[in-house]
């Protein structure tokens, strides 16, 4: 929350009483009483009208020197959240129990969908989290507990290197053999049935029992930006499967909306973000001091995703598994990042299968050092390319030249034609000129083809594409028949 991100001091405190009492409570009272006077003064429906919230919120002294250094409310939010206005403005609104006033605004602003949700339906929401709060908590003192499944798995974290605090700051835990442990937990501390059931904690057997989804495995907890446990990783510790459990859609967990740790990776300095395959690459990074490590929570990068990656990213280097599964992510992750105005890097990992095993072989050092050395998408693509050839063999060799001049044709700027055509030249033995003549030729047709399908699709949306003639029937008459009748 906003009132964590700052120390306390008394001076600051007493400057920012000062400008509250004879300027900002003033004018918020006003605000309160004439709602017009503050939609017409601040034009956000009358934010500055809850500065006595915000003082009964027990801002720290710094955030309200901010106030006072920076004039309004709105740049002090955006400065200390660190993130673009909008967001930052909604999540300061949910922290004060205002979302219902602002959200619709800042929701619009966001070209966002206002959802339809009822009383009971938000008490059901924070039920959910509040039950997730606990059963956070019971898996981390369940792994810490003195039975010898807690020892085996403390021992399982250890074997993946990681130390005490990591396994503290990211909440992981341990879900005990007995499935039912859990449910218990939660009825005594109060959760209804239904609570339970909404919550995707719990799974019923087919002779009605219920027990918990997580049962005999380590835990990783996923949070959302606000800090809120809203879901949950688990693995096994032996071969056994299913190898991985992870929660289901919830009212509070979307896996195609969220990105794990990024609500620790937006308090980072960095606007460069490296994007891994799965939850324990990014924990093993965290640890080595790489604190803009994230992944995609779900089987595959969303474009939902890839948009609250660009909010708080500049650059994003794709870190995923050297093999092929791996790479064939990398491709579907470039081709979503491809209209982001996110610069975009493919790591190369050798000499290990993914991150977190480099870095345990190399350590956090070599790693950083790949990380700076990291090619771009262009060379990723034709490396990709280059690597299913024999470039000994002419025909290969044609059918190479013929991809790689298709991506480069495929969006690249007149600069990277230039510099990767003549090392396809040195590659192929061909000249530069010729090369860039096909590569031309290239982008010439596929414009052409983008413009015929763009054409067709335009066609195809009309109302003509829909009128169905009668059978039998032909002719202007018949058509306009048919296009009254669907009217």
């Amino acid at each position: 929350m906003l009132y964590q991100t700052a120390p306390y001091s008394q001076a600051g405190y007493v400057l920012f009483m000062a400008y509250y009492v004879f300027l900002l409570l003033p004018l918020g009272v006003l605000c309160w009483l004439f709602p017009t006077l503050s939609r017409f003064a601040f034009g956000v429906g009358g934010l500055l009208s809850n500065c006595a919230k915000l003082a009964i919120a027990h801002l720290p002294s710094t955030v309200a020197l901010a106030l006072l250094l920076y004039g309004t409310v709105f740049v002090c939010i955006n400065f200390f959240l660190a993130v673009f206005f909008l967001p930052a403005v909604l999540a300061l609104a949910h922290s004060l129990l205002l979302e219902r006033v602002y959200a619709p605004y800042i929701r619009e602003q966001l070209g966002e969908e206002e959802p339809e949700e009822d009383d009971g339906t938000g008490r059901m929401r924070s039920r959910i989290l509040s039950m997730n709060k606990e059963a956070a908590r019971f898996f981390h003192a369940c792994l810490n507990s003195s039975v010898d499944e807690a020892a085996q798995a403390r021992a399982y974290w250890r074997r993946r290197g990681l130390d005490d605090r990591t396994i503290s700051r990211f909440g992981l835990g341990y879900a005990p053999n007995d499935g039912q442990a859990l449910y218990h937990f939660l009825r005594d501390k109060g959760y209804t049935q239904a609570e339970l059931d909404a919550s995707g904690l719990f799974k019923r057997s087919q002779a009605g029992r219920i027990y918990c989804l997580f049962w005999r495995r380590v835990i990783t907890p996923i949070f959302d930006l606000r800090g809120n446990v809203i879901a949950f990783g688990g693995r096994v510790m032996d071969d056994s499967k299913p190898k991985y459990v992870n929660s289901p859609e919830t009212l509070v967990y979307h896996k195609s909306d969220t990105v794990f740790a990024l609500q620790i990776a937006k308090k980072s300095a960095s606007r460069r973000y490296v994007l891994c395959e799965g939850y324990m690459d990014v924990i093993s990074m965290q640890q080595a001091g790489i604190d803009t490590a994230v992944c995609a929570c779900g089987t595959a990068l969303t474009q939902n995703q890839v948009k609250l990656l660009s909010e708080y990213a500049d650059e994003v280097i794709l870190s995923y598994d050297s093999d092929e599964a791996g790479q064939k992510a990398t491709l579907r992750s470039l081709e979503l990042f491809r209209n982001s105005p996110v610069q975009v890097g493919v790591l190369n990992i050798p000499n290990a299968k993914d991150p977190d095993e480099y870095i345990k072989k190399f350590g956090p050092e070599r790693f950083r050092q790949l990380l700076d050395g990291a090619g771009n998408a262009l060379e990723f693509r034709l490396a990709r390319a280059r690597s299913k050839y024999d470039l000994k063999q002419d025909t290969q060799r044609l059918e190479y030249i013929q991809e790689a001049v298709s991506i480069l044709a495929d969006g690249s700027t007149p600069t990277e034609k230039e510099l990767y055509a003549g090392r396809l030249a040195e590659e192929t033995n061909l000249s530069k000129a010729a090369i860039l003549s096909q590569v031309d030729a290239e982008a010439r047709k596929a414009g052409a083809r983008r413009r015929s399908a763009r054409q067709k699709e335009l066609l195809h949306s009309g109302e003509m594409d829909t009128i169905k003639l009668p059978y039998g029937q032909s002719g202007p008459g018949a058509l306009g028949a048919a296009s009254a009748q669907r009217r």
